[in-house]
């Protein structure tokens, strides 16, 4: 049996990008400045309007959709131009909200199961915030198995396909570990690189700069997941 190759796809994650640094960042100022420009509204808003705050946090979701396609676009199709790349399917954009709402509702109800049997079994109130912390570590790999088990159907969306969830559950099935580690360790690995950056009182500067490998560590995970698809794709074509 072929495998993904972990290593390829978490070195090209880095390399492909590099190797294109000015189209690809030509392409994707247009969504990152979108989702800052959300955030930043929102986060001013939100806390004097009730009205604006579930609104606000929707239309942020929006925006890192349409972040998450664009690269998956540009990952994965050739001799695209910014337009096109950029470019928005309405359906498209809807189905992909809506798979991705049902794979995160799905990861949350696996997360929110492990952690309440977790903190029933070790019901301390004296650590009680202690016993909830643990829980969430334990529940951490087990929410994200949901999401590896179906990643794929999200690059599978932006490139105008209409997957089924059964589909990518099947598709993964052999893969399982592998892409567990490509979807939930990899990025846990870069947040504790940029977290170990983090100091208290912080200058601006250095906020906006931890803000700005937040976002570039965003992108990259969603590369990761488009190469992890790519390699399932060229495994099942070598079959035929």
């Amino acid at each position: 049996m072929d495998k993904i190759s972990i290593t390829k796809i978490v070195s090209n994650a880095f390399i492909i990008p590099w190797n294109n640094l000015f189209f690809y960042s030509c392409v994707l100022s247009v969504p990152i400045l979108i989702l800052v420009s959300v955030w930043s509204v929102w986060l001013v808003l939100a806390p004097y309007n009730p009205y604006v705050s579930s609104p606000g946090f929707l239309v942020y979701c929006a925006s890192y959709a349409y972040l998450a396609i664009t690269c998956h676009r540009l990952i994965l199709t050739k001799n695209k131009t910014l337009k096109q790349l950029l470019a928005i399917d309405i359906k498209q954009f809807i189905r992909f909200i809506i798979l991705a709402t049902i794979v995160y509702a799905l990861s949350l109800a696996v997360r929110l199961v492990i952690v309440n049997i977790y903190v029933n079994l070790f019901n301390d109130s004296i650590q009680a915030d202690t016993n909830l912390e643990i829980a969430e570590y334990i529940a951490y790999l087990p929410s994200m198995y949901i999401i590896a088990r179906f990643c794929i159907i999200f690059p599978a969306v932006a490139l105008g396909y209409k997957p089924k969830l059964a589909w990518a559950w099947n598709a993964t099935r052999k893969y399982h570990l592998h892409i567990l580690f490509i979807v939930a360790l990899f990025p846990w690995a870069l947040e504790i690189i940029i977290y170990a950056l983090y100091r208290e009182n912080s200058t601006l500067v250095e906020q906006l700069f931890i803000t700005f490998l937040t976002y570039i560590s965003t992108v990259i995970g969603v590369f990761a997941i488009s190469l992890t698809y790519n390699e399932l794709y060229e495994i099942e074509h070598k079959k035929l």
